[in-house]
């Protein structure tokens, strides 16, 4: 599972196991009493996994449990919130432009402000 998340090889897992002690801490290793395993344990314990279909129901248990603490997003609509930069110029005009409608719209409807 985590060389799909983390795009790693078997061999980089098995690396990463070793530089990383967050790796480590996810996959409950202490140095002093168990061996990281090798990326060819890695491999056969993913084809245990695939021939069991275990993953699709650990990832069904994940879902309920996200599910059932309400972290589970179930729909949404994705904002786009970018800022840019614009010339001072630009937003000058723009003002200004903004302003003479403003005014065009009280002279219309009868307001002097």
């Amino acid at each position: 599972m985590t060389e799909g998340l983390l795009n790693l090889s078997y061999e980089g897992i098995e690396d990463s196991i070793y530089d990383s002690y967050a790796m480590r801490s996810f996959m409950h290793i202490d140095f002093n009493e168990q061996q990281v395993p090798d990326a060819t344990t890695l491999l056969k314990f993913r084809h245990i996994l695939e021939a069991n279909k275990l993953g699709e129901k650990i990832f069904a248990d994940f879902n309920n449990r996200l599910d059932k603490a309400g972290l589970m997003m179930h729909g949404g609509t994705i904002v786009d919130a970018s800022l840019i930069a614009t010339p001072k110029s630009l937003r000058i005009t723009m003002a200004s432009v903004i302003l003479k409608c403003i005014r065009q719209r009280r002279a219309t409807n009868g307001t002097s402000k």
